[in-house]
């Protein structure tokens, strides 16, 4: 121990004095106010707080900590330093839609050069006059929204936006089809083209900064589309309640199964994991988590289906936790995993289930239709806004395979080209390590090569050091322009939270897909635990994406703690008819393994049976 750490102990005896008068703090699992930690503590004047039960096994060597000893709370501190003093005058909200870890300096570049690049441009163009970012703290990513006009003025400026967006989300399945599909694959075409061999230093620097502008105008196309697809739903759920009545899972339902790209992929897994059940040789090498060098030896026929699988969707399957995290392609072990963990369980083929769910939206519809048939004025605006949303309705999640999904697939495998350059001229010795560094560090590095070990070594330290820190939900300080949008746009959509009052017996959230369900608790904080998740279990995760769909399609339900009903996890339920409940805040931290649950999409409710 040295001189100004904070001590922590389980109890102490007078032996521990020559500790004490080092410490800048005492803290001690058990004990009372008159326990010999809390006497000699006072006798030193050392702050102390007593009986923290768990403290040895929750808190960390190294990590920061206020303890205040008079009001008896250890606090695990998060350093924050504002380069802009302004930033501390808003309310910034942890995003743990997306990023659920620490990452790098390069994913911390990667979303301030995407996400807030592409909300900025947005909203420029669209409104309202706000600005949206997404900003890095200790490695984690924080949100905020900060308005440009008083609350009362920007209400009227709100209402505007929203218009522009209703318009835009008339024009985007012919931009989406024509104009922005095209060009995102020609993007994603030079970054697999990508080759640095015969580049001299400063040409490899310029294709560095090619690089980041087509992820700019990748991430410039993305905030376009969702703002497109998530007004639409927005006006199709308020459409319905207002004309017809009813509930909003009754108007998200109208939309269900028409996610054609999303469909294609659960199908052909379907079909990939069909093949593999039919070849003996193959069942028993997925299960013992086999290599696609194994399967080509044992099944070249199946080896195939997957190359074909593969040139199709290969470039989803990451986490998600940030874009250095490899996709299928790059690893096909994690779709051999995929397909292990449904071989032993038939699913429900998939054409069956898309027809059931189009048929119940075809009876909202018809329900919908009757109400209104004395009404042709609401009539003909609820099948306009309903022909809106079935075809710009379904890019909410579309756009998480074509723009996140392979946007992160392409970005980190051309980031790894650039790495494999450094290593060659001995700037780097891992071509991993890129993702350590900034892009103006990484820019500067190729066209002046040198030894950059002594930058990584700081930052490999900088990172363990996050790690050990605790992130609280939010930082800064709200004001009143950013509580009167609090509810408005995608990240509400992403990021709600719902308060809870009686954890013992369930758990409250957004009614996300409608429908209810039992199985036990599986909870699956990352890619690595998918494969301790079997089909009928309750999945339980912090968020997803479009790389989850294979245990979404297992699921008996799903329960997130983060996301609103036209969050990721919220849209793919519904896609696939899986009662889900999302934004319960504590799921992860509350329920246990394996304990049994019942799932209510419809009430939004999580009842623990067991209680």
């Amino acid at each position: 121990m040295r001189a100004g750490e904070v001590l922590v102990c389980r109890q102490s005896t007078v032996s521990w004095v020559p500790l004490y008068t080092m410490a800048a703090a005492v803290i001690t699992e058990i004990g009372g106010s008159l326990c010999h930690a809390a006497v000699v503590a006072r006798e030193f004047g050392i702050p102390a707080v007593v009986a923290v039960g768990g403290a040895l096994a929750t808190l960390t060597d190294g990590e920061p900590l206020d303890v205040d000893g008079t009001k008896g709370t250890v606090r695990r501190l998060f350093p924050v330093t504002w380069t802009d003093p302004e930033d501390a005058k808003l309310l910034w909200r942890r995003d743990d839609a997306h990023n659920t870890k620490v990452v790098p300096p390069l994913a911390l570049d990667y979303t301030r050069y995407g996400p807030t690049y592409g909300m900025r441009r947005r909203d420029e163009e669209l409104g309202p006059p706000v600005v949206v970012r997404m900003e890095g703290f200790n490695g984690r990513t924080y949100t905020s929204t900060k308005a440009l006009l008083p609350p009362e003025q920007l209400a009227l400026h709100q209402k505007d936006a929203v218009a522009r967006r209703r318009q835009l989300a008339r024009r985007m399945p012919r931009d989406w089809a024509e104009r922005y599909l095209p060009e995102l694959s020609e993007h994603y075409a030079w970054m697999r083209g990508l080759s640095l061999d015969r580049l001299s230093g400063e040409e490899a620097a310029q294709a560095w900064d090619g690089l980041w502008r087509r992820h700019r105008r990748a991430w410039r196309i993305h905030m376009l589309v969702t703002a497109a697809a998530y007004t639409v739903m927005d006006e199709l759920a308020d459409a319905y309640l207002t004309l017809v009545g009813g509930t909003q899972a009754d108007a998200f339902a109208l939309t269900q199964g028409l996610a054609v790209t999303l469909q294609l992929l659960e199908k052909d897994l379907h079909d990939l994991t069909g093949a593999a059940r039919r070849s003996p040789a193959v069942a028993d090498l997925v299960a013992r988590t086999a290599f696609i060098e194994d399967v080509r030896s044992r099944d070249p026929q199946f080896a195939s289906a997957v190359d074909r699988f593969l040139a199709m969707h290969g470039e989803a399957g990451a986490s998600g936790d940030h874009f250095g995290s490899v996709a299928w392609r790059d690893d096909p072990t994690l779709l051999l995993k995929i397909v292990a963990g449904r071989v032993l369980t038939p699913a429900e083929d998939p054409d069956i289930r898309r027809a059931r769910l189009r048929r119940r939206a075809d009876e909202v519809a018809a329900h919908a239709r009757a109400t209104l048939k004395e009404r042709p004025a609401d009539l003909a605006r609820f099948d306009e806004v309903l022909a809106t949303a079935c075809a710009t309705g379904p890019l909410t999640e579309e756009h998480n395979y074509w723009l996140d999904r392979r946007n992160h697939a392409n970005v980190g495998r051309a980031a790894r080209t650039f790495g494999a350059r450094l290593v060659r001229d001995g700037t780097l010795s891992d071509s991993e390590q890129i993702f350590l560094l900034y892009i103006a560090e990484t820019r500067d590095a190729l066209r002046r090569p040198r030894d950059l070990g002594e930058l990584i070594l700081a930052r490999e330290a900088e990172q363990a050091q996050w790690k050990l820190l605790e992130p609280p939900e939010t930082i800064g300080q709200e004001n009143a322009a950013q509580a009167a949008g609090a509810k408005a746009g995608p990240l509400w959509h992403l990021l709600y939270r719902a308060e809870q009052d009686d954890l013992s017996r369930a758990l409250r959230g957004a009614p996300a897909s409608a429908g209810v369900a039992r199985g036990p608790a599986r909870l699956v904080r990352n890619l690595e635990e998918f494969a301790k998740f079997q089909p009928g279990d309750v999945l339980v995760c912090q968020s997803s994406n479009v790389s989850w769909i294979p245990l979404f399609t297992s699921a008996a339900a799903v329960v997130t703690e983060v996301g609103g009903p036209l969050s990721h996890a919220a849209v793919v339920a519904r896609e696939f008819g899986i009662p889900a409940v999302v934004g319960t805040s504590v799921a992860l931290s509350t329920l246990v393994d394996g304990e049994p649950l019942e799932v209510d999409g419809s009430a939004g409710l999580v009842r623990r049976l067991s209680a």
